[in-house]
């Protein structure tokens, strides 16, 4: 237990020095602790996944490999230290987790506050009881991802020979950062151990909504982002596909980290780009994690661009596209390299010729099918109570865009746009049966965008604050008039007595 925590422990101090290294705002460092730490998680699974499969490459000595880690973190000690000296962090803008405008927690947030803290606490329970019910995870975590861990922790130098389609359902051609970092906490330990997938697991789901919260109360308020987190973890099949042991969790948080990033780097007025490489390699993690992951960043980059090019010109689209490429490229030769050298085709193309997919395309019974799929799901994701309660709370406080979160709203919607067409046109294209296809993988595919989802769904409502004294308001001018009123017609009605 001590072993596989503090072998998770490692790889999230990675993450967390690269955060500290990059972040704009470097007052201390338990300054926007919980938005840090949560970002901290993936970006250290996913760095030390790529090191572990370099490694692995090399087929060298597990000793080494802890060497590198070990050099990886005292190189970051000392290099931030270096910058912090030279004064590098001095004039850039500082991010607060807390609202300016309310100097003492109200009324409204402490109610909030208390009901958020007993669902995050019977989350985790059931969060728990999954586990201990399905210790090996969902099917697909033990037909799949680990067994991917498995060959890279038994296999030696006879690891890749798992990368073949002669095992059915073994999807050899998934990248490999969730089975690399449970490989390499694994050698960590010395054994194989469920204790590991649990954790790596569990940090991953409840990281999701660290983030959601933390950025929707720097950017809405408190009782928003915990609305919002609130609402993502009420969701079961959210908890369930996070205790699951499989890759979809890990590529929404991946997803909501870069979009996170990205509304970040829109709020600062100065020219630092640092979160524009957090960004990239937010993104490039996520095309690491699953092949889903490759179409978010096609899609974000295509978003990015539009938005950044439409509002600010060519030159800064050009350089903020310049800063994220920085972050993404070393993991996408990672992924270039793996799906070119090691790994077989994807069975959607494997499996049918380009006549095929152009018949598949032509035929409009697959669009129908398709549509009715996705409209279902979209409807039905939370059950039948979440839909209605998503109709009726806008209604309740009403829609607001700031300024300052236009950009954000943008990229996000576009993006979303892209990844459902995306989806949607694997479902048109693909060589099985399609309603067996759709119905045993739809799920998956809404919950890889159902942070993104919540997280716009909030950015666009309007506070409880901010309804609460838009009604405040309306009740003084209604008084108001009331009382405008009453005193002409007392007048008039006094004079008609005489």
């Amino acid at each position: 237990m001590l072993s596989s925590i503090l072998a998770v422990f490692v790889a999230i101090l990675i993450g967390f020095l690269i955060i500290m290294l990059l972040w704009p705002e470097q007052k201390s460092i338990i300054s926007n602790f919980l938005l840090k730490f949560s970002l901290a998680i993936g970006l250290g699974f996913g760095v030390s996944s790529c090191l572990f499969f370099i490694w692995r490459l090399f087929n060298l000595d597990f000793g080494k490999f802890i060497l590198v880690e070990i050099f990886v973190i005292v190189a970051l000690i000392l290099l931030r230290y270096k910058l912090k000296k030279q004064d590098y962090y001095r004039e850039l803008e500082e991010l607060s987790i807390y609202n300016p405008k309310a100097e003492s927690e109200s009324f409204l947030q402490k109610i909030f506050s208390v009901g958020f803290l007993m669902i995050f606490f019977m989350a985790m329970i059931l969060f728990i009881q999954f586990s201990i019910k399905f210790p090996h995870g969902e099917r697909d975590a033990f037909a799949i991802w680990n067994v991917h861990a498995r060959f890279l922790f038994r296999g030696g130098e006879h690891w890749i020979d798992c990368l073949t389609n002669n095992i059915v359902w073994f999807h050899p051609d998934y990248p490999l950062l969730l089975p690399g970092i449970i490989a390499r906490c694994w050698n960590y330990i010395g054994h194989e151990a469920v204790m590991v997938q649990i954790l790596i697991s569990f940090f991953f789901t409840f990281a999701i909504v660290g983030l959601l919260f933390s950025f929707i109360s720097i950017s809405k308020s408190k009782v928003q982002g915990g609305l919002a987190a609130w609402f993502l973890l009420s969701l079961p099949m959210f908890i369930g596909f996070g205790s699951s042991q499989c890759a979809d969790v890990p590529l929404g948080f991946f997803i909501l980290a870069t979009i996170i990033l990205f509304s970040f780097q829109d709020k600062l007025d100065n020219n630092n780009y640092n979160l524009l490489i957090l960004a990239g390699m937010m993104a490039g993690l996520a095309a690491w994690t699953k092949n889903e992951g490759l179409l978010f960043l096609f899609s974000i980059f295509i978003a990015r661009f539009i938005t950044v090019f439409l509002a600010k010109g060519w030159k800064t689209c050009l350089k903020q596209l310049s800063w994220f490429t920085i972050g993404f490229l070393p993991i996408l030769l990672i992924i270039i390299y793996f799906k070119t050298q090691l790994a077989p085709p994807n069975d959607i193309f494997l499996y049918q010729k380009l006549d095929q997919i152009i018949v598949k395309l032509t035929d409009f019974s697959r669009y129908s099918i398709t549509l009715n799929a996705f409209i279902e799901s979209l409807c039905f994701m939370g059950g039948f109570i979440a839909p209605v309660l998503l109709l009726i709370y806008p209604l309740l406080m009403g829609i607001e865009i700031n300024t300052e979160n236009k950009l954000s709203i943008i990229t996000t919607s576009i993006t979303l746009f892209l990844m459902l067409m995306g989806y949607f046109f694997i479902y048109i294209i693909t060589p099985y049966d399609i309603n067996w296809h759709i119905q045993s993988s739809i799920s998956r595919l809404f919950i890889q965008l159902c942070p993104i989802l919540t997280f716009l769904y909030f950015m666009l409502i309007r506070t409880p604050e901010e309804a609460l004294t838009k009604i405040k308001k309306k009740i003084k001018f209604l008084k108001f008039f009331i009382t405008s009123l009453t005193y002409p017609i007392l007048v008039i009605h006094i004079n008609s007595l005489f």
